[in-house]
Order: C-alpha cells, then structure tokens, then sequence
C-alpha cells in the first residue's frame, strides 16, 4: 500500500471518529435535556397531586358540613318560633 493511501485511510479513520464523538456529545446533551425535562414534568404531576388531593379533602368536608348546618339551621329556625 502506498503511503498517499495510508494517510488518506488514516483520515477517513480520524474524520469518523470525529463525527462518532460529536455526536456521542449530542446525544448526551439531549438526553441530560430530556431528563431535565422529565424531573420538571414528575414535580409538576405531584404538585397537582397534591392540588387534586386537598380539593377532594375541602369537597368531602362540605360534603359533611352541608347536612351538619342544614342541622343546626332547623334547630335555631325551631327555637327562634318557639
């Protein structure tokens, strides 16, 4: 083999290992984004967890309140007639 071969082989060879290691560098680039992203997504879903949570605390609480008042409205409303 001559050595003009060699030399054009060697970068061939150096270009491609280039492009390997840029686009290793790219991809964990993106894949740190993507986890960010995803770390963000899951704090925001417990957030609304939580918010889902304490509304359906506060319903079933008037839930249980509207009788108990409806309650006591009839006993005062009773005793204020008599």
């Amino acid at each position: 083999m001559s050595l003009k071969n060699m030399e054009v082989k060697k970068a061939v060879s150096t270009s491609v290992n280039d492009m390997k290691a840029e686009m290793i560098i790219n991809v964990r680039e993106t894949l740190s984004k993507t986890q960010e992203e995803i770390r963000k997504t899951e704090k925001e879903m417990e957030q609304l967890r939580e918010n889902i949570r304490f509304e359906s605390g506060v319903r079933k609480f008037l839930l249980w309140l509207t009788p108990a008042l409806l309650v006591v409205q009839t006993i005062v409303l009773a005793i204020s007639l008599l």
